[in-house]
């Protein structure tokens, strides 16, 4: 059996559903995000913040110049979260998020923006957190069942996983013997030997969420030779032309890797390896006779 604990880094998108609550949430805005609405500048950002749009959001700024005095300072702070997003520093847009939220915590599309970048940084567990925080609020029910959906996606990031094989030998020279009558002095080679039996693979594999970037996988694996007619280890110290019954050899590798990874740059903190290899030695004189 071989156990392996390991961190790695996974790539990942928002999935589609985030687009379609945006919507949702751009028609649909607490009373104090509509608050915000004073003046026609703040008015057309507030409605680019909320609906998440990007590029509608710069170029209000590119264009503003000196009027962006006049612009909500928690707006320009929600603005550079977006525009940080955009340019995938997502450490420097939770930054501002988080500032948003902690001053209004009831600006639910500020939110859902945040859960989205955490998301995107890797940080699962911080996702799911902002995620709940929105979903106790009351929300528009279309709304609700898409965030139920995505915390759903979430949490299928640490199931586990299952893989596995098994590949059926059927080797005609399995002693690696050179051409019949080949000889060296009174060295003569052997003939060659075929055996029949199966190898064999499986993985059993789960992620484990960790904050601050942080995730783990455990791995358990299991690999070996399952002996047939005549399928043997030559290398073994038992396969001496001495013994009167030929075993069959049972091998099965097994191995421990713990290991500590940041999520996002794959940065290795602890690393270590060990591994074993264990032989099953089954006696079988139907076997001798090759």
């Amino acid at each position: 059996m071989k156990i392996i604990t390991f961190m790695r880094l996974k790539p990942g998108k928002p999935p589609a559903m985030v687009s379609f609550i945006f919507l949702l949430f751009s028609t649909f805005t607490s009373a104090k995000e509509q608050t915000l609405e004073t003046g026609n500048l703040n008015n057309k950002l507030t409605h680019y913040l909320i609906s998440n749009n990007s590029v509608a959001v710069k170029n209000i700024l590119q264009t503003c110049g000196e009027c962006s005095q006049f612009i909500d300072p928690l707006l320009l702070e929600w603005s550079n979260g977006i525009l940080a997003r955009q340019e995938k520093n997502y450490a420097e847009s939770i930054r501002h998020y988080r500032k948003v939220i902690s001053i209004h915590p009831d600006w639910y599309s500020a939110r859902l923006q945040l859960a989205t970048v955490l998301y995107l940084n890797k940080d699962i567990l911080s996702a799911e957190a902002q995620l709940r925080k929105l979903r106790s609020e009351s929300l528009p029910e279309e709304a609700a069942v898409l965030i139920d959906s995505f915390i759903a996606k979430i949490q299928k990031t640490d199931n586990w996983a299952f893989r596995g094989g098994f590949t059926y030998l059927n080797e005609k020279n399995i002693n690696n013997a050179p051409a019949s009558g080949r000889s060296i002095g009174r060295w003569k080679s052997e003939k060659p030997q075929s055996g029949k039996g199966v190898m064999f693979w499986g993985e059993a594999e789960k992620t484990f969420s960790l904050p601050d970037n942080l995730f783990g996988i455990t791995r358990l694996a299991t690999s070996g030779k399952v002996p047939g007619s005549g399928l043997t280890d030559p290398l073994h110290p038992l396969m001496s032309h001495g013994h009167q019954c030929r075993p069959d050899i049972l091998t099965v590798n097994s191995g421990f890797l713990p290991a500590l990874l940041n999520r996002r740059t794959g940065t290795v903190f602890y690393r270590q390896w060990l591994t074993e290899r264990y032989n099953s030695v089954v006696k079988d004189c139907r076997f001798l006779f090759l």
